[in-house]
């Protein structure tokens, strides 16, 4: 589970640009990474809200919390459990940001777990959702980049020379040891432009 406001700001970061020139074939490779990652994002932020949605109503259920909390975990999944499905961009932006509001944090991480934080309030649950929407990115990210590189490769000379930082992105995609959630955003960014 992602609970940084760093991701808030690749969420809205990623945009459309403007259309480049580039040749067909380039843009036939280009525009299914950039399909794959569309569907990838949406995976994500469906991810993304199912698990706070999950952590909210084990908070519930625990009963350890306090009232204002609980009652802050009951609005949370009132308002936000009809988006589940569909989530947007601009979703994301909204509830990753109340969520952590309900326990006067600005940012959820800064919760220690061991000190009455959401492993107390969840019964120890908080520790495995966490753990899994982890390893389901790693799993989708993985996936990913096994596709797109092979298609990168075959980007003709004329388009990566064109377009140094859609290159860039996608290096510091695929060249990471893990994986990271926030290097895929900015490389779909990039995508956007074709």
């Amino acid at each position: 589970m992602r609970f940084l406001l760093l991701f808030n700001f690749i969420f809205v970061s990623v945009v459309s640009g403007t259309a480049r020139v580039i040749p067909a074939r380039d843009r036939i490779l280009l525009n299914e990474l950039k399909t794959l990652g569309e569907n990838l994002l949406n995976v994500t932020l469906n991810s993304q809200l199912d698990s706070r949605l999950k952590v909210a109503q084990l908070i519930i259920d625990s009963n350890v919390a306090q009232q204002s909390v609980i009652e802050g975990m009951q609005s949370f999944i009132t308002k936000w459990r009809p988006v589940a499905p569909r989530v947007g961009v601009e979703d994301y932006a909204k509830f990753s940001v109340e969520f952590p509001m309900v326990f006067g944090l600005e940012i959820l991480t800064k919760y220690q777990d061991e000190d009455a934080g959401l492993n107390y309030f969840t019964r120890g649950a908080f520790s495995a959702i966490k753990s899994k929407v982890e390893n389901d990115d790693r799993q989708r990210l993985t996936l990913y980049k096994d596709i797109a590189v092979p298609k990168m490769a075959e980007l003709s000379q004329e388009t990566k020379d064109a377009d140094k930082s859609l290159m860039d992105a996608f290096d510091d995609f695929v060249n990471q040891k893990d994986l990271q959630v926030v290097d895929f955003f900015t490389f779909l960014r990039a995508l956007r432009k074709y």
